[in-house]
């Protein structure tokens, strides 16, 4: 008897199969998003509470034609409930435009960050330029995952665990979704010409606090486009 597979799993098969439009469309809501992350985190204040970020975050998103869907700050709430000067603080925007998702990630700071704070962050740096050089046809998820996370470890940054890599479109992890399988399982995609992909590198860890960095990028016939255009420094509010 033949089985047909699930109408879900069959259309992001579809998706990741059809490259022009997902990396078209994708290339125009990953800069609102970030544009949207941005301008919150820029405009982040002492004091202020996280719905007030988000708010902010969210007005940016509808001004510029879209919708933001999340604006997160790590596991939760701020730690204090509120902004503390020189507490970094991580962001995290998934937002939509013509259906297309964007996610963008960064870190955020009033003042001046820390020296483990700095530490850490250049630690992330280098795992991402680890990622760019695996970036590109052939590679698996997995592979790259392991490498980007090795390397930010041996930056000295030893409680960092390996980053997630997920693809990006229709919706927030737009991979094949096998069918019978546990929540949140899915397969160890190899990249391929079209995709559109994130490298998501957060670090979330009691009593310290949270970072981020989170780009997409478009995998083309011999590396990948970056759809991100924001630099790598921790963005600093006054």
């Amino acid at each position: 008897m033949h089985i047909r597979p699930p109408t879900a799993e069959l259309r992001a098969r579809c998706r990741t199969a059809r490259p022009r439009e997902p990396t078209i469309t994708a290339g125009q809501s990953a800069p609102i998003n970030e544009a949207a992350l941005l301008d919150a985190a820029d405009n982040m204040r002492e004091g202020d509470r996280w719905s007030e970020i988000e708010n902010h975050y969210m007005t940016a998103m509808n001004e510029a034609g879209g919708r933001g869907v999340y604006l997160m700050c790590g596991v939760g709430e701020l730690p204090a409930g509120h902004v503390r000067r020189g507490e970094h603080v991580l962001f995290d925007a998934l937002g939509q435009y013509r259906h297309y998702h964007g996610d963008f990630g960064r870190c955020a700071v009033v003042g001046e960050p820390g020296a483990e704070h700095r530490k850490r962050h250049r630690a992330m740096c280098v795992g991402w330029e680890v990622a760019q050089s695996l970036l590109t046809p052939g590679v698996r998820y997995s592979e790259l995952s392991a490498a980007v996370g090795d390397a930010v470890r041996r930056e000295g940054f030893s409680a960092f665990r390996n980053p997630v890599v997920h693809s990006l479109g229709l919706e927030h992890t737009d991979d094949p979704k096998p069918w019978g399988v546990q929540p949140q399982t899915k397969p160890d995609q190899v990249l391929r010409p079209g995709m559109v992909v994130n490298v998501d590198i957060p670090h979330t860890e009691i009593g310290w606090g949270s970072v981020h960095m989170e780009d997409t990028v478009a995998i083309t016939s011999d590396g990948c486009e970056r759809l991100s255009k924001a630099d790598f420094t921790i963005r600093v509010a006054n």
